[in-house]
């Protein structure tokens, strides 16, 4: 029989609690496993608890066709849909409605998929598929819906992260490159009080673009604005709209959009 300390670590696995980190290879403790599986509305104060706990978690991912959410890298499109025997020989229709608007659907039998494993819920034969989409979807937050007969059977959000961070292609060649690292809303200049703007980035852009620069890397200041092609998307942004902001120099305002204001200039715009 396992003791509770390594049933605790399996619950916390089940959860989705890592075993540990790496600073100076920290372990996670059974005190902090406890205190995050309590934050997390689960019971660990007895031995029993525990076991009850490990039992529902693990028969979490029979209860429905589809997780809530896949996630999933630039190249791979794999889920594992989840269903009682009596669908094995059915046809399913998926679809895959992308960002963009696009969308992708298409026909299959489950008894026809790569068989996972299988399971009895409440006395009913299930068994777990793999289902290969036959598409590659481009990095972003799409929808993805199975069903039988025009109903709706089950629908996840289907996210597609880049296989690889992103690295500007400023930085990307054999040469190396130099530039500053500015928080840019610590600017201060005399129209801004420590409080910088796209004013202040255009002033910075060309007084570094003098000295030769290759690169300038600030912080996440344009979270909102879904920049310019060449610019860094590890910043909170709805990649969905590019908006206007008011640009202030030599006493005058000008409406300038912020890719223009990036492309203006040799220098390379990094976010951090």
């Amino acid at each position: 029989m396992m003791n509770e300390l390594t049933l605790l670590t399996q619950l916390s696995t089940l959860a989705g609690i890592l075993p540990g980190y790496v600073d100076k290879q920290h372990m996670t403790s059974p005190a902090t496993q406890r205190a995050l599986l309590t934050t997390m509305g689960i019971d660990v104060f007895t031995l029993e608890k525990i076991t009850l706990a490990i039992a529902k978690h693990e028969l979490h991912p029979w209860q429905h066709m589809l997780e809530p959410v896949t996630v999933l890298r630039t190249g791979t499109a794999q889920i594992r849909p989840v269903m009682p025997d009596t669908y094995a020989d059915k046809e399913l229709t998926w679809n895959l409605a992308l960002e963009d608007g696009g969308n992708h659907g298409g026909r299959f039998r489950p008894a026809q998929l790569p068989q996972l494993e299988t399971r009895k819920i409440d006395g009913v034969a299930h068994t777990a598929w793999q289902f290969e989409i036959p598409v590659s979807p481009a990095p972003g937050y799409h929808r993805l819906e199975l069903s039988h007969a025009k109903e709706i059977l089950a629908a996840q959000a289907f996210i597609v992260a880049p296989t690889t961070y992103y690295q500007s292609a400023a930085i990307t060649g054999t040469n190396r490159v130099w530039g500053p690292a500015v928080q840019l809303y610590a600017v201060r200049s005399e129209p801004q009080w420590g409080m910088g703007d796209c004013t202040d980035l255009r002033l910075l852009l060309e007084q570094w673009a003098v000295q030769g620069a290759d690169i300038i890397d600030i912080n996440g200041y344009l979270q909102k604005w879904s920049i310019c092609s060449h610019s860094s998307n590890h910043t909170h942004t709805t990649r969905t709209t590019t908006e206007i902001v008011n640009a202030t120099w030599e006493n005058n305002t000008t409406t300038l959009a912020v890719a223009e204001l990036l492309t203006a200039f040799p220098v390379a715009v990094l976010q951090f």
